[in-house]
């Protein structure tokens, strides 16, 4: 399927109905997984288990994000594929950095630098504390697609978005699920954010 991305991205952009997309494999209202990242040098090296995203270009302007420093991932920047983190302001506040653009962070996959702070959001229940988040370039990783659409009927949505799956995906199932539905079970009435999300 991973394969197929860049087709898949082409059609999405062929469709009205679609503002814009990324892919993802969390996203808020979803479970996170964590990873071990070490932060410091060799002589005062500590570890930390993080919560992690993997997602692509888009993801926050998809998700109504807003970057506090820096910046986010470019697909102009060739660079950006490898040894670069994007982390949150709880995981500024976490390691103490009073300049967070270019320090060093260290996991399984390998080691680079911050380029971004994003500003913290509920990626979990509002009532809780905002944990410390890593997100990572890696669009292989993900196993949704998350769409923002333009103003229209759920119904014809469905409908445009299980065509256009069935015809690239045949045999595999479909499944669309509204994010504002997800996070309106999460937060009750408190904020959601307007975005529709898709597995494959």
């Amino acid at each position: 399927i991973f394969r197929q991305i860049p087709a898949i991205q082409t059609r999405l952009d062929q469709m009205p109905l679609i503002k814009n997309h990324t892919i993802a494999n969390n996203i808020p209202a979803f479970s996170y997984s964590r990873i071990l990242f070490y932060v410091g040098d060799s002589a005062h090296r500590k570890e930390y288990p993080l919560n992690v995203t993997f997602c692509s270009y888009d993801f926050p302007k998809v998700l109504g994000m807003e970057m506090v420093q820096g910046r986010f991932y470019s697909s102009h920047i060739p660079s950006d594929t490898s040894g670069c983190f994007v982390v949150n302001e709880a995981c500024v506040r976490l390691f103490g950095w009073k300049n967070p653009i270019g320090q060093r962070l260290e996991n399984g996959f390998g080691e680079g630098k911050v380029i971004g702070v994003i500003k913290d959001y509920h990626y979990e229940s509002v009532h809780n504390p905002i944990e410390p988040m890593v997100i990572m370039l890696s669009p292989k990783v993900g196993g949704m697609l998350v769409l923002k659409l333009n103003p229209g009927s759920r119904e014809r949505n469905y409908q445009e978005l299980a065509k256009l799956y069935n015809e690239l995906f045949p045999g595999h199932p479909f499944r669309l699920t509204y994010l504002s539905d997800k996070l309106a079970e999460l937060y009750g009435k408190e904020k959601t954010m307007i975005a529709v999300l898709g597995y494959f």
